[in-house]
């Protein structure tokens, strides 16, 4: 009989122990979060965005990446491909989505499921074009990065007393550039400002490219600015790599060339430029996100954080090359990179 109650009372807590290991409250489904972004070949601005947000959350969620590859195919396969990553992004049930750009905010955000809590990175209006549905949305917040071409361009022009009277931006033809010309801009192909006339460039031709490249020094440019991710084609529409195209720039320009992205900097590429800090940005979208997952009530209303999220990189061997030097004082974090 003792050995009966013995068995007995083990039964009763092998059982307790199995219904407290599986119980529902300590076998929770795992905390999925999924980045979308549209960045094929993982640019240092994504790169530090990602590691920005991951590690601000922390240990405790499932960090899955989704490639949304817009820039290479056409408007059918655009929202084929869209469609795609949303039934992936319901398969993997998140709690929440990060939509680390334009592309990804335009193409994606607006299919998910609304019960799913949305973060966001973006440039530009988002209330206008693409962006528009975002008026209604009560599953979404974000961090709005502000565009600063002309202002990359006055700080180039200060740092290293250029005196630059001319400048040229060169873009290349996609959805964003579109968007940023239209909120730095006004949709013109030029601007003034502060007696500073900027001219606007934008094609997707690579040889079109090398053209103005080769005669910006006879056509009166000071300076020239390559302000977005080069998704520049061949006579034959082959997508040319960025890396090389960058270089046949560095090696041919006539005059001082900057850029607003970091891997273009250096000592084969683009002398300096104002340039996103990306993990800041990332950490910025991450506390909104714990902000949300707290709260958990979902976001009710649509939350723009401003943020100036901006360092100056420059390569010191262009730097000599080019015979210039850096003025004080600094208004941004320095970075020297080669």
């Amino acid at each position: 009989m003792i050995y009966i109650k013995f068995i007995s009372k083990i039964c009763i807590f092998i059982v307790s122990i199995a219904l407290f290991l599986f119980s529902p409250q300590i076998f929770s489904k795992t905390k999925n979060i999924v980045l979308v972004h549209t960045s094929l070949n993982w640019s240092n601005l994504v790169l530090e965005k990602t590691k920005g947000f991951k590690e601000t959350m922390g240990n405790e969620f499932v960090f899955i990446d989704l490639l949304l590859d817009i820039d290479n195919v056409s408007l059918a396969d655009n929202n084929s491909m869209a469609y795609n990553v949303v039934d992936d992004i319901l398969k993997i049930d998140p709690v929440i989505v990060y939509l680390m750009d334009d592309n990804a905010l335009s193409f994606v955000g607006k299919y998910i499921d609304k019960s799913i809590p949305l973060v966001f990175s973006t440039t530009g209006n988002p209330y206008q074009d693409d962006h528009s549905w975002l008026k209604s949305a009560r599953n979404i917040k974000g961090v709005l990065v502000r565009p600063f071409i002309i202002k990359g361009i006055k700080e180039v022009n200060r740092i290293f007393k250029l005196q630059a009277k001319k400048v040229l931006v060169l873009m290349s033809d996609t959805a964003k550039s579109r968007r940023t010309l239209k909120s730095e801009f006004s949709s013109q192909d030029m601007a003034e400002s502060d007696s500073l006339v900027i001219d606007l460039f934008i094609s997707n031709n690579l040889a079109d490219w090398k053209n103005k490249i080769l005669s910006l020094k006879n056509d009166g440019y000071d300076m020239f600015m390559v302000a977005d991710a080069l998704v520049l084609q061949d006579d034959f529409n082959l997508i040319k790599q960025v890396e090389d195209t960058v270089k046949w720039i560095s090696r041919n320009s006539s005059v001082p060339g900057f850029s607003m992205h970091d891997e273009f900097i250096g000592r084969h590429g683009l002398i300096a430029g104002l340039v996103s800090n990306g993990y800041f940005i990332g950490a910025s979208v991450a506390d909104i996100a714990m902000d949300v997952l707290k709260i958990r009530a979902g976001p009710n209303l649509i939350v723009q954080d401003f943020i100036q999220a901006e360092e100056f990189k420059y390569s010191q061997v262009q730097v000599d090359r080019w015979g210039l030097k850096l003025s004080l004082p600094y208004h941004y974090y320095m970075v020297a990179q080669d």
